[in-house]
């Protein structure tokens, strides 16, 4: 049975014909393409390749972690965009490690604006931001900078209140 994109949710998992693997959609492409987020990477790949994937628990992260070559070599790639951002500075910017924290907060701050917008420009539905625990400070500038856009739709706590989980809609 071959998949519409009208019968499909942000966040369906899709198996790959060819390999076998299992990613996420985050978003729609043009005409007959979806993206598809297999471990991180966000891939265009067209319908007629997927299908709908069994129990999540069939598939291990180790198998698709060794595979990802292989989707690599058969799916266009879209700029190799991540679909998470960590925004821990050590992650961003180790030679900050030490610096004022409000120099830290302002690069966190325009990665973030950064980030949202190439996961706007990409058509990604769903996207991870890890902001850290701290005391919220953060955390409260990056609700915000979503929040700002037209195409936020809602987001839900993650990684045990340490990160975001961001809805698009478009």
């Amino acid at each position: 049975m071959s998949l519409k994109k009208s019968d499909l949710w942000i966040g369906d998992r899709l198996e790959d014909r060819k390999t076998g693997k299992i990613g996420t959609l985050v978003g729609l492409g043009s005409e007959n393409n979806v993206q598809i987020d297999f471990m991180g990477t966000i891939m265009l790949v067209d319908l007629s390749l997927l299908k709908m994937a069994a129990d999540v628990s069939e598939t291990s992260k180790l198998d698709l972690i060794k595979d990802i070559t292989s989707l690599k070599s058969n799916h266009k790639i879209i700029n190799d965009f991540k679909s998470e951002v960590d925004l821990h500075i050590e992650k961003l910017r180790p030679d900050l490690a030490h610096a004022n924290v409000d120099r830290i907060r302002d690069v966190q701050v325009a990665a973030c604006k950064k980030f949202i917008e190439e996961a706007i420009q990409h058509k990604l539905g769903i996207v991870k931001i890890i902001h850290g625990k701290g005391r919220g400070v953060l955390k409260n500038e990056v609700l915000h900078l979503v929040k700002l856009s037209d195409h936020y739709h809602f987001h839900t706590s993650a990684n045990d209140g340490g990160a975001i989980e961001v809805w698009f809609k478009y």
